[in-house]
């Protein structure tokens, strides 16, 4: 869900009671993914995913491999264990702030998918897109 279509430009606490309500609503098994939108949304959408996580435990969030700054955004979020989508990224950014090659993109998706020292052990758990790749990379590893 994009936090935009809940009210972000509005107002962040009026976004974090649509988001939460929603949440609350869902099902306790399920997971609400919070879609990662253009560059400028970021910290706020980081900012909210962070609160409603600390009061909603099935939430997660998308990360946009294609932007320079979500390995930084990654190494802070993984102490919350997170559920974490990681997709390419697909809004126009510039190349001041984003890969702007695809195999750029891609190979930086894989490093942070599969080589992150801790971060195999902590998505052994994991749901999400990854999850059933990494259940069978981790299966034919041991």
């Amino acid at each position: 869900m994009k936090l935009t279509q809940l009210g972000l430009d509005l107002s962040a606490d009026l976004c974090f009671e649509h988001l939460n309500a929603i949440i609350e609503c869902a099902e306790k098994d399920s997971i609400v993914w919070v879609d990662m939108e253009a560059s400028n949304y970021v910290d706020a959408t980081l900012d909210l995913y962070r609160r409603v996580l600390s009061v909603r435990p099935n939430v997660g969030i998308c990360l946009q491999a294609y932007l320079y700054r979500t390995k930084n955004d990654l190494e802070k979020l993984l102490p919350l264990r997170p559920s974490i989508r990681l997709v390419k990224g697909a809004y126009n950014e510039a190349a001041a702030i984003a890969f702007q090659r695809k195999q750029e993109v891609d190979e930086k998706k894989e490093w942070m998918m599969w080589d992150r020292e801790g971060y195999f052990e902590f998505l052994r758990g994991a749901t999400g897109s990854v999850a059933g790749e990494l259940k069978r990379r981790a299966a034919a590893a041991e």
